[in-house]
């Protein structure tokens, strides 16, 4: 089985799955992940199929990535009670986007902007961080298993946290076999235990109200 094969068969279900228990989660801010699932599964499936131009792959890469995190942390400041927690995800969403201006002015679309990806994924992380101080605050905790957002939080701590690793990694040894090889291997193993969680978490969490 081939890498994308692998990928394909773990974004797949994710999606399907998504899809099936929408209800659990679409009175959440947290409604707009099903869109966000399937506009994945389409792109990479269009990465693989058709001979996409660089500059658009840029394109895609900087505008998609930088504007999923600012998503991603929208919707868990949402999520949150605390009004100070809202402001400073607020503050954060305002920095990245800031600086993801200034990067395009800099270097302009046909550049790998990984800075401030790597920026845009460690606010990411520091959402979900706020998101779960807020959650451990609250009455119900002991019921945090089956709650749908928890799952995808840490779904979403899984892509922040190692996803910048990764890619700085492809960077450095792009075309020195097999490290390249076996890199691209350990990003497939991250996407379907990223996948797995989620998954599980759409399976097993309880529909929120």
């Amino acid at each position: 089985m081939t890498l994308y094969q692998i990928v394909f068969i773990a974004e797949g279900l994710a999606v399907l799955l998504g899809t099936w228990y929408f209800y659990k989660y679409k009175n959440t801010s947290f409604k707009f992940l099903l869109a966000y699932l399937w506009i994945m599964l389409a792109m990479e499936n269009a990465n693989h199929l058709f001979d996409i131009p660089d500059f658009w792959q840029f394109v895609r890469w900087n505008l998609f990535g930088i504007a999923s995190r600012l998503l991603f942390m929208w919707m868990f400041r949402e999520e949150t009670h605390s009004t100070r927690t809202r402001k400073i995800i607020t503050f954060l969403m305002i920095l990245l986007t800031s600086g993801f201006i200034i990067s395009l002015l800099i270097q302009g679309f046909a550049a790998m902007h990984t800075e401030i990806q790597f920026v845009a994924n460690i606010f990411g992380i520091i959402s979900i961080a706020l998101y779960a101080a807020d959650l451990f605050s609250r009455e119900y905790i002991h019921q945090i298993g089956r709650d749908v957002i928890v799952w995808i939080a840490a779904t979403f701590l899984i892509i922040f946290t190692s996803f910048p690793i990764i890619q700085t990694a492809k960077l450095l040894f792009y075309g020195r076999e097999p490290l390249f090889s076996n890199i691209m291997w350990v990003m497939a193993g991250v996407i379907v235990l990223m996948y797995s969680v989620l998954c599980f978490g759409f399976i097993y969490s309880y529909p929120k109200k």
